[in-house]
């Protein structure tokens, strides 16, 4: 294939260059751009497949349709080859709002997306990073680089320098931090290679191997990219790593670094010249550290799939763009009703890329709204919303009467977070076809989401009546009383009541289509948050669940007698959904999967959700085996059988349908669930529940059906991610210096009626006490019942509820740091205690308070605060934990006195890899004793 490109970025463009493609490379299109020339040889050399050109030659060939392919690197790029009818793909280094042109003007920003977003129409956009995609508001695939360590020989660090790698890196200091390295190194020696001709005794490498020299000899590379503006590495840091030189880093949420363990992090100019100093004195350490950083590239940026992922955006860009038959990866066939049916056969078979394929091709064709509201749903049900809400929206327009595309246009709303509009959608579609069940289902599913669980109910009831005996309808409303946000204990008591009513009728009941499908339509999981044992209960589901499997896939329900042979490795798979940014991920998956011992475990990894991000290539590059969806659940189910697992773990059951319904199979010899959704499953073919020996609830032989395994510590390895060092204002929190802040961040289920009476009996004695919650994303009428509940105990004792609370937004994980350092305590939920929360909370040194209860999930922060030498930050019961607070926050020095210790504490939690070494010898242990139905 012929490309043509253009010069923004001379290292990229010879990684591309890899490809088995021939590219063209002209000067970038910008006046006075950095690259002038179509390629840099003292960056990197030519090779076979690429020739410079000259922007006249560019425009010659165009004219003349020598090209398949424009591969750009900047808008200015489509605009230049805009009046050339080809395929073209648009790759983003940078953030929009990285352009102080685009940030110092707030009123033109949306104004300068909308003419960005005519200008790509048809271009297929890629992104280097997953931060470049979020900002940048488009469609496209992240693409991480790639990058092939044998290049760069080994690191021998002599030279006790300090290296930066970039060009104009003083003009760029708004995003590169120049100013913040200059600080940093005042006094010690340093080299600056690249264009850089206002710096002092900088120089462009002389060549490729000039460069890579810098990297083996100089004893560290400084990288200080400003979060605000960029992600936590670039290029030439992932090369100064994969050389083996260690790199003293800026945190950064997206670094690839863990301070001290493969590289080093920090904050503020004196930690990072601590760092600096560190590696300068110990060549030692800094070989040690390098080689950490050389793993790391080689499992999350590896050159293989960079290449894989660029061939299949070459050929999705054919499916973006028109182009005549006949060309390279043309649709088949041509005709439409071909095309139509290859796509609807895709789809079925959950094939959704080359459903895709087809139905772009034939909205390209013919622009009919059909196939729009057909491309619509797969984008859908790929987890693409945005794009789906827009194709889907075209659809509604282009046919107004149509009840399905409007309802499906609901759906992408409903996705969006777009609730009102999502609820006047569904409306319309039924107002349209008052027969349409579907609509009155999903207008159910948004209510109940909105903690509206008695109109759920009534919307799903009005369905129930169009399809009566339809087993999905039936099963949606076994979980309609099961609120968000109850109003009282003894609606929490009805409820239960109510829903096992519900279960035992069913069961009596069962619909001849009940099968594993319908299960994935909805689960308990609100029942967790109620407080209450829930073990009878999940049994009932559990055998539910149960009868759909043997219904469904009997196969999958026998014993699989698979013993571990003497000198084979361990064959490990882990299942979820939330293999990408996702607390899941971070406890317990992240430490589980890239902990275990390769020498003695295999590990598979099945992705059973949509979303992707760069967490999802990271985990991939770092196991042995990486399986995607999305796919039926037969194929899923074959698919694990088939790679003839010892074990199979699930992080989490009951907060995806995907997983619940593959749990209920027998896929492995012995089959555990970990805690990430700390409730029993009720299912048999679910042996272990993987705990923490600190958590450990008080009756586990009544709470949970599953055996008990206690791993040590909080048993997981938590590896802490990047904290945004940035304080919020206190008072812009409403506060001033002698207000006690309690940060108060729970999810609304998690606030139980009975203990709405704790922050009143705290600022009874504290008058200062402010408390800070989190409004709502989702549920709002759910959070209007816990606001009813807080004002009504505020009011209860006296007290001003408006003097004491205050609501702040959803935010971002930013934001959230910043509140977090601006607090005086992290005031724990002693109903379902805060994990992922509390962990993220002490990393920024905010004390956690909390208590302990009798159950897994009232025990995680105070299993953290043991770890970690504060178990007097932990209560013994509610009332216990208002009187810590009140005396805590009468204190001045209490919260400087704690956060030092909390500094202390944290290396005993971070990395902890006995917990692993334990799951290693359960796993061990457990499978040379199974006979194949589990333990």
């Amino acid at each position: 294939m012929n490309i043509l490109s253009f010069n923004w970025h001379t290292p990229y463009l010879s990684l591309l260059a890899r490809l088995d493609h021939h590219f063209d490379v002209a000067p970038a299109n910008r006046q006075g751009h950095i690259h002038k020339e179509p390629w840099h040889e003292n960056m990197r050399p030519l090779t076979p497949n690429v020739t410079p050109i000259t922007t006249a030659e560019a425009l010659k060939r165009l004219k003349n349709s020598h090209y398949d392919l424009v591969l750009g690197h900047n808008v200015a790029d489509m605009a230049f080859t805009r009046a050339f009818s080809l395929p073209k793909i648009l790759v983003f280094h940078t953030r929009f709002l990285t352009e102080p042109r685009n940030r110092d003007r707030p009123e033109m920003i949306e104004a300068c997306r909308r003419q960005i977003r005519e200008l790509i129409s048809g271009v297929y956009c890629v992104f280097i990073a997953e931060t470049k995609r979020y900002d940048w508001g488009l469609p496209g695939e992240v693409i991480m680089p790639g990058v092939d360590v044998s290049l760069y020989g080994g690191y021998t660090g002599e030279n006790p320098r300090v290296l930066r790698v970039g060009n104009f890196i003083r003009m760029r200091d708004e995003t590169s931090g120049y100013s913040m390295q200059e600080a940093v190194l005042q006094g010690l020696p340093s080299l600056v290679m690249g264009d850089n001709p206002d710096i002092p005794g900088a120089r462009p490498s002389r060549d490729w191997e000039d460069l890579k020299q810098a990297y083996r000899e100089n004893r560290l590379f400084l990288n200080t990219t400003i979060p605000e503006w960029e992600d936590g590495y670039n290029l030439a840091m992932l090369e100064a790593m994969a050389t083996g030189m260690p790199v003293v880093s800026l945190s950064n949420p997206v670094s690839p670094l863990t301070d001290g363990l493969n590289g080093y992090v920090s904050a503020d100019i004196s930690g990072l010249r601590q760092r600096v100093h560190m590696l300068l004195r110990d060549l030692n350490l800094a070989k040690t550290i390098g080689s950490e950083g050389k793993r790391t590239v080689e499992r999350f940026f590896p050159m293989g799939p960079f290449l894989e992922k660029w061939e299949r955006a070459i050929r999705r860009a054919y499916a973006w763009y028109p182009h005549p038959a006949g060309t390279v990866f043309s649709v088949e066939g041509g005709e439409e009703s071909a095309l139509e049916q290859r796509g609807r056969r895709a789809y079925q078979d959950g094939d959704l890329a080359e459903a895709e394929v087809c139905f772009r091709r034939l909205v390209s064709l013919c622009s009919k709204a059909e196939h729009k509201g057909m491309l619509g749903v797969v984008l859908l049900e790929a987890g693409r919303y945005a794009e789906a809400e827009s194709v889907l929206a075209e659809a509604a327009a282009g046919t107004p009467s149509n009840s399905v595309w409007l309802m499906n246009h609901g759906n992408a709303l409903r996705a969006l977070g777009r609730e009102d509009e999502a609820a006047r959608r569904f409306r319309e579609a039924l107002s349209a076809d008052p027969n349409l069940a579907e609509a009155a289902v999903n207008l159910g599913d948004l209510l109940h989401g909105q903690g509206l669980w008695r109109e759920a109910d009534e919307a799903w009831a009005r369905a129930e009546a169009l399809r009566p005996g339809k087993a999905v309808i039936q099963w949606k409303r076994l979980f309609a009383p099961l609120p968000a946000a109850p109003a009282s204990e003894e609606e929490i008591e009805a409820c239960r009541m109510e829903f096992k009513q519900r279960l035992e009728t069913f069961a009596r009941h069962i619909p001849p289509d009940f099968s594993l499908e319908t299960v994935g339509h909805a689960q308990p999981f609100l029942l967790a948050y109620q407080g209450r044992d829930d073990n009878a209960l999940m049994r009932l589901y559990g055998g539910l669940v149960e009868e759909a499997a043997r219904r469904t896939l009997p196969q999958y329900l026998q014993p699989i007698p698979r013993l571990l042979e003497r000198g084979e490795r361990m064959r490990v798979g882990f299942a979820s959904a939330f293999f990408c940014s996702h607390s899941v991920w971070k406890i317990p998956l992240a430490g589980w999967i890239q902990g275990l011992d390769r020498a003695r475990f295999e590990v598979f990894c099945y992705h059973l959700g949509v979303r992707s991000d760069e967490i999802t290539d990271q985990a991939a590059a770092g196991v042995d085996h990486f399986k995607r969806g999305p796919k039926p659940l037969s194929k899923w189910a074959d698919m694990i059988a088939g790679d003839r697992l010892h074990a199979l773990i699930y992080p989490e059951i009951g907060m995806d349908g995907l997983t619940i319904q593959l749990a209920a199979l027998r896929l492995a010899p012995v089959q555990a669930v970990g805690l990430g959704h700390p409730q029993t499953t009720g299912l048999s073919t679910v042996d272990a529940f993987l705990s923490s020996e600190l958590m450990k609830p008080d009756r586990p032989e009544e709470s949970y059906g599953e055996r008990i395994v206690p791993l040590p510590g909080i048993g997981v390895a938590y590896r802490p991610r990047p904290t945004c060092p940035r304080v919020a204002s206190r008072r812009g929190l409403g506060a001033d210096e002698e207000t006690v802040l309690f940060w108060c961040c729970h999810y609304i289920s998690k606030y139980e009626p009975r203990h709405d009476i704790l922050y009143p009996l705290i600022a009874r004695e504290l008058p200062r006490a402010r408390f800070l919650f989190l409004g709502p994303v989702r549920g709002k009428a759910g959070f209007e019942i816990l606001h009813r509940r807080l004002h009504a105990a505020f009011a209860g004792h006296g007290l001003d509820f408006d003097r004491y609370v205050q609501i702040l937004p959803r935010m971002s994980t930013e934001q959230f740091d910043a509140v977090s350092r601006a607090c005086d305590f992290f005031l724990d939920n002693p109903g379902w205690s805060g994990f992922n929360s509390a962990l993220e909370c002490l990393a920024v040194g905010l004390p956690v308070l909390t208590c302990r209860g009798g159950t897994v999930r009232s025990n995680h922060a105070a299993a953290v605060l043991e770890r970690i030498g504060l178990a007097d930050l932990v209560a013994c019961n509610m009332e216990d934990l208002a009187r810590m607070a009140v005396r805590l926050g009468k204190d001045p020095g209490a919260r400087a006195d704690l956060s030092a210790r909390i500094a202390r504490g944290l290396p005993r939690l971070y990395e902890d890899q006995e917990p692993v070494r334990a799951l290693e010898e359960w796993l061990l242990s457990v499978s040379r004793e199974s006979d194949g139905s589990g333990i």
